[in-house]
């Protein structure tokens, strides 16, 4: 929403400040007998670098909320939160997909320190990517044409080295180690590196994953008003396809990992993305904030894969190379916010197999604004202009109103507008099943909307918010495995929620429901649509938090479930493609559940998280899916710790 907001932290603020962590100047009596010790003669301050929420953008996460959360993909984050419907795969390191209000997968777009993470194929988003345990905040504008998604990583001021240890294992295949080391090699020079391997399997065959990422990020102060930061990240993954399983009736599927069998026995795919950046950030002086970015990007991303296709053998293969100017801008004037970011790119193809193009060039330049004409009023927007040089363009413009009423009460009023570029795998894919048409249209889309949220006695708040969506155009794979213009459709989503947030409680009631309707339409796309059921979320948490052993430790414990009562029919997860769409033809999925208990306790520099995950498996039901044909975990404990080791 365009009302930007902080989020508030589960422990109170003073449990946030590190012994080695300096909240704005570094102090020289802290550091008095280690300078000593390393013969230095003068303490050069050092101010800590401030970034200003984005223009238009509401913060959701920090690192305060996310470290007494048991997630590794923040696919998780939609699946629990108001207004989302997952469809994920069981696996955490594969790209799932996301229905969010009226936002298809498609409609997503993310950022994590100005680096673009979506897909340069597809235009997906693999959460995956995002080093979960490095996140300092997490913005997000949830309306108009585009989800727009902006990631920040934290900083570290420090005394002294810091090492930290993350670790989470469960049955099967489930593990994930990081090792992290932070270092100041100078008063203004942080090095920082890190390692993270990731594992994970539910004992289907076809199910294992392993991958690994390897994140170096540094940054040296050049003056009280220049800032240069650079950084490397490599992720990997080397994923068995099952391309599902065999489901004669989703009522009777067994769900016993030991006799289903995979549609595919021996296909298997390789990732791999490179992500290079360097990067100056400027200030006005060492007690203003960052209001001007500016550097270069180079990126690199790779998918093989080997499946048998018709009979045959089919190699996929693209690897892509990216090279990007990156600049972002913050302006002010009264009561009038802007922020201008701009890109210019070169973007190549290099193995030549499945495109019948392999280079583009191309640009965009995306405005956003905040007007606050009084204390109880905000009015946001935002326009993007994006093109290439195939002569493709996308004009995205988007505008919101929040009325703040008796200090307690938002009303908000969206809408948006979207005339948005086919991706290059729907223009120029060439493989023995599926091909692209360079002849596609523009997709587009209108989208109008409304929210209330209305605070009440004290801790609780109530919300209620519902989206309309018109698609023309929309670009989606037809039966014959060919990318076309289905005909128009109309998206329905109603989201309501009660809230509770008190010092000793916190805990959310939601329910969602979503629904696609289309007129007097022959396309097999536009009727599997039409011929879905509704879908209906219904969604549950409650934490008790509080301090035990004479403040010793804090402790967080609760419970989280969703209940979707109505047989619907799920996304459709195309893995040739690593590709999502709705419109497929595979059978209605059954009502499910699932409830998950959860305890987070930090102790010091230490913080335990259990979690047994899905309770309910084989009480109330054999098993889920959340997308046809690829079964849910069955229950299972994951045991994680979080360490910090100071020098």
């Amino acid at each position: 929403m365009g009302l930007s907001v902080a989020v508030q932290d589960t422990v109170p603020p003073i449990m946030d400040v590190d012994a080695d962590t300096i909240n704005g100047v570094l102090d020289p009596g802290a550091m008095q007998e280690e300078m000593e010790d390393a013969e230095t003669d003068t303490i050069i301050p050092v101010s800590i670098w401030q970034y200003l929420p984005s223009t238009g953008y509401e913060v959701n996460e920090t690192d305060s909320t996310l470290r007494w959360v048991n997630m590794l993909n923040l696919t998780d984050r939609f699946a629990k939160r108001p207004g989302g419907i997952s469809y994920r795969t069981g696996i955490f390191s594969r790209v799932d997909g996301t229905d969010f209000h009226t936002f298809e997968n498609r409609h997503f777009r993310a950022e994590m320190n100005g680096l673009n993470i979506n897909d340069p194929l597809t235009g997906g988003i693999n959460w995956y990517r995002v080093p979960v345990h490095k996140i300092k905040a997490l913005e997000e504008s949830d309306y108009g044409a585009i989800h727009r998604t902006r990631i920040r990583l934290r900083d570290h001021y420090l005394t002294q080295p810091r090492t930290y240890l993350n670790f989470d294992e469960s049955s099967e295949n489930y593990r994930s180690l990081e090792f992290v080391a932070t270092h100041n090699i100078s008063q203004k020079t942080n090095l920082e590196i890190s390692f993270w391997d990731r594992r994970d399997g539910i004992g289907y065959q076809r199910s294992e994953v392993e991958g690994r990422q390897i994140f170096l990020q540094g940054y040296r102060q050049l003056s009280d008003t220049w800032l240069l930061r650079v950084g490397y990240i490599n992720n990997r993954a080397e994923q068995q396809q099952s391309f599902g399983y065999q489901v004669t009736d989703p009522d009777f599927f067994a769900f016993n990992p030991f006799t289903e069998t995979p549609l595919q026995n021996n296909a298997e795919s390789k990732e791999k993305t490179k992500d290079v950046f360097l990067h100056l950030h400027h200030r006005g002086d060492k007690d203003s904030p960052i209001r001007s970015s500016f550097g270069f990007n180079y990126q690199t991303d790779e998918r093989t894969m080997q499946y048998t296709a018709e009979g045959d053998i089919d190699s996929l293969g693209t690897k892509f190379r990216n090279y990007e100017l990156y600049g972002n801008q913050r302006l002010q004037a009264g009561n009038l916010e802007a922020e201008l970011t701009g890109r210019t790119f070169l973007l190549h193809e290099t193995l030549g197999n499945q495109l019948t193009e392999d280079f583009w060039a191309g640009g965009e330049l995306n405005t956003d604004l905040l007007f606050q004409p009084n204390r109880n009023l905000f009015l946001s927007g935002n326009a993007r202009t994006y093109f290439r040089s195939d002569g493709r363009r996308s004009t995205e413009a988007s505008a919101r109103a929040d009325l703040i009423l008796f200090d307690r009460w938002v009303l908000s009023g969206f809408a948006g507008y979207g005339d948005l570029a086919p991706d290059l795998q729907a223009l120029y894919w060439e493989s023995i099943e599926f091909s692209g048409n360079p002849n596609l249209n523009n997709e587009e889309n209108l989208t109008v909307g409304a929210q209330s949220v209305i605070g009440f006695l004290r801790y609780f708040n109530f919300g209620v918010r519902a989206d309309v969506r018109e698609m023309n155009d929309g670009i989606f794979l037809d039966p014959q495995g060919t990318f076309t213009n289905i005909d128009n459709y109309r998206q329905l989503s109603g989201t309501g929620w009660l809230g509770l947030e008190s010092s000793l409680f916190e805990g959310q009631i939601s329910a969602t429901y979503k629904t696609f309707e289309t007129e007097q339409s022959l396309n097999p796309v536009n009727v599997s649509m039409a011929n879905s059921p509704e879908r209906l979320w219904l969604k549950g948490n409650f934490y008790l938090k509080n301090y035990f052993f004479d403040q010793a430790t804090f402790v967080k414990m609760g419970v989280n479930g969703i209940f979707s009562p109505q047989y619907y029919r799920t996304a459709e997860y195309i893995t040739p493609l690593n590709r999502w769409q709705h419109g497929g033809d595979q059978a209605l999925n059954p009502p499910f559940n699932r409830l998950d208990f959860e305890v987070s306790a930090r102790i010091r520099w230490f913080m335990m998280l259990l979690k047994w995950e899905n309770l309910l498996d084989g009480v109330t039901q054999r098993g889920y899916f959340e997308t046809m044909g690829y079964p849910m975990p069955e229950r299972r404990f994951i045991f994680s710790i979080r360490v910090l080791f100071t020098n």
